[in-house]
C-alpha cells in the first residue's frame, strides 16, 4: 500500500473515497485496509458502513456491484463478471424480447 499523505488525499478525486471525505480506497492497498477498519469506525451513519464494504470489494474484486444500488438490477442479469455495459445491453436486450412484441412496456 503506497503512503498517502495529507496532500495527496486533498488532491483525490471524489470517486476515490468511500463515502465523501473518509476511506480513502485509491489502490487495492487502501481497500484491503477499508475493509479491516470499517469495524472500528466511529460516527458512521447507518449504511455507510456497508456502503464502505461494497466500494472497497468492488476495488479489490472489480466488481459489477460498484454501481449505485438503484442500477444494480440491471447488472445482475448479465453473465457472472460481465462488464456493467455488457452486462446492462443483455438486460435491456431480454426485456426487448420480453415486450418488444407486446407493445412497449
Amino acid at each position: 500500500m503506497a503512503v498517502l499523505t495529507a496532500a495527496g488525499r486533498r488532491a483525490l478525486p471524489k470517486s476515490d473515497f468511500a463515502i465523501p471525505g473518509r476511506f480513502p480506497i485509491p489502490d487495492k492497498g487502501h481497500a484491503k485496509a477499508a475493509l479491516e477498519d470499517v469495524s472500528f469506525a466511529k460516527g458512521l451513519k447507518p449504511g455507510q458502513a456497508s456502503t464502505i464494504r461494497r466500494k472497497a470489494e468492488a476495488k479489490l474484486h472489480g466488481s459489477v456491484f460498484d454501481a449505485p444500488p438503484h442500477e444494480q438490477h440491471a447488472y445482475a442479469a448479465g453473465p457472472q463478471g460481465a462488464k456493467p455495459a455488457r452486462a446492462k445491453a443483455i438486460h435491456d436486450g431480454e426485456k426487448a424480447k420480453l415486450f418488444g412484441r407486446m407493445g412497449g412496456y
